[in-house]
């Protein structure tokens, strides 16, 4: 592949990214992307938050990719966030033009009989409100079945069924219904005829926006326009409808998980809802197993993973960052981070810190704070439950059992590198000790915590064991084949540390 080559599928990818898309897919640069990470941005809507000035103050970042940044920057604010101004709250009532209704809140209000309406008339509001799950009525968790709702209102299964179906015939009558079932076709297709509830959902209100209600039952509203559409779109099954399309909506239940699939038409050579349902629940295996792992599998092993999952015939194979993240849906405790990782959301602090180098680095004279700490944990696990009021105490006491010498400052209120004495080099080290793999590493890490570079503080450790009377012995043969005349003095370091 060419220069124009890589450049043009990296400004078709610019393209088409949307706020959530990582960075990695959205058409920077690998180096980009590196310098992009530090700042908290893993995502274009992330990187949409760093303003300018900061991103042209990055550390190592050359002037080209300073300016490859803030192309995208501005290229992608006026694409993504140049909306026009926010809309005034809709009125509910029964006229209300069908602009009046794009938002998930607007939807789901719409969806609701009049509260005063007598319990005798269909559809009863708390029927309907159950079926929902719209705020304010009991929890049954998401798309409860009949028998939940009857039991939680005190009421027979029949009378459940119908109250929901008078509620179906009445969704079917509003203006916009038909559209927003068109539309869940639509990204059923895009995104591989397979999805959980919750994600289509997501990407609904994505569309529509999510309203001036409250942020926190926005997720319930938007779930709840799912249910209402494909209960009126399974309506289609029991009508002699004529010249009406068949139904195409499925929803089935697979480890519970409630999951939405296209119908395989009469005559297409399409999986079944059936076989994409149970492709899904199997990837959710695989990336529960993936998850747990230790050391954290890479994206190319978790790739190989899902992709040895056998896809339904006549299935167009998904695209990595949808198989992944379908994967993840299914499997319960299970995020994707920007890399493609699966990891688990209870991972603890000790492990991210670990994994993620997020304390790597830290100058001695300006230090980090504990949100831009943070920050960096969560550029490489962005959904990690422990992050959620994470005190500076505790953030400490984490770092110190993750090898990083980082200490707060209470005046400063920033995280420094403690004060450490002149490194020494023991003899009395065994020379298993000098060659573990975990201990150079965590060598490493305690040196780039303190600002150090731990190539120099190794050479002058070498060096001083050469002095000492060590000789090379070129024995080890995967010292041997390193470069630099670092790999000779090492091996002299660890004949002299058995001395």
């Amino acid at each position: 592949m060419t220069t124009e080559d890589i450049e043009d599928a990296r400004e078709q990818a610019a393209a088409v990214a949307g706020l959530k898309t990582p960075l990695e897919a959205a058409g920077l640069s690998p180096r980009a992307v590196s310098v992009a990470a530090p700042l908290g941005a893993s995502t274009v809507g992330a990187l949409l938050d760093v303003p300018p000035h900061t991103i042209s103050r990055a550390r190592g970042a050359g002037n080209a990719i300073r300016k490859e940044l803030n192309r995208r920057h501005r290229q992608w604010s006026h694409d993504l966030r140049k909306r026009p101004e926010p809309r005034k709250p809709a009125a509910i009532a029964m006229d209300a033009p069908e602009e009046a209704l794009e938002s998930v809140e607007t939807l789901a209000a719409r969806l609701m009989p009049a509260e005063s309406q007598g319990r005798r008339t269909k559809p009863r509001p708390d029927v309907v409100r159950a079926t929902l799950q719209l705020p304010g009525g009991t929890d049954l968790g998401d798309w409860p079945a009949q028998t939940a709702i009857a039991k939680a209102l005190d009421i027979s299964q029949k009378t459940v069924s119908q109250h929901q179906l008078a509620a179906v015939e009445r969704w079917a009558g509003l203006p916009w219904m038909d559209r927003i079932r068109d539309e869940l076709a639509a990204i059923l297709s895009e995104q591989g005829r397979v999805m959980t509830a919750v994600e289509l959902a997501d990407e609904l209100r994505v569309r529509h926006g999510a309203g001036d209600g409250d942020a926190a039952d926005t997720p319930a509203r938007s779930l709840a326009v799912v249910r209402a559409a494909v209960d009126t779109e399974a309506r289609k099954r029991d009508e002699d409808a004529g010249s009406e399309p068949p139904a195409r909506l499925a929803m089935l239940r697979r480890d519970g998980r409630v999951l939405l699939a296209l119908e395989d038409q009469p005559g297409a050579d399409e999986p079944t809802p059936a076989e994409l349902a149970d492709y899904a629940a199997a990837l959710g295996v695989v990336a529960a197993d993936v998850a747990v792992r230790d050391p954290l599998p890479g994206r190319v092993t978790v790739l190989r993973e899902l992709r040895a999952v056998g896809a339904p015939e006549g299935m167009i194979p998904l695209a990595d960052t949808r198989l992944v993240d379908l994967a993840a849906a299914m499997a319960r405790g299970v995020g994707v981070s920007p890399r493609l990782e699966l990891y688990p959301l209870g991972l603890d602090l000790v492990q991210a810190l670990r994994i993620s180098q997020a304390a790597a680095g830290v100058r001695p004279d300006t230090g980090i704070g504990t949100d831009d700490l943070l920050a960096r944990v969560r550029a490489r696990f962005p959904a990690l439950a422990v992050l959620a009021d994470t005190t500076y105490v505790e953030l400490e006491e984490a770092l110190d059992r993750a090898g990083f010498p980082l200490a707060y400052d209470q005046q400063r209120k920033r995280f420094l590198p403690r004060a450490r004495e002149a490194v020494t080099w023991h003899t009395e080290q065994t020379v298993s000790s000098l060659a573990s793999t975990r201990t150079l590493i965590e060598d490493a890490q305690s040196e780039l915590a303190l600002g150090r570079d731990p190539r120099r503080v190794r050479a002058a450790r070498l060096q001083a064991a050469r002095r000492r009377g060590g000789f090379v012995d070129g024995a080890d043969s995967s010292l041997s084949r390193s470069r630099g005349p670092n790999s000779r003095v090492w091996q002299s370091a660890w004949r002299s540390a058995s001395m």
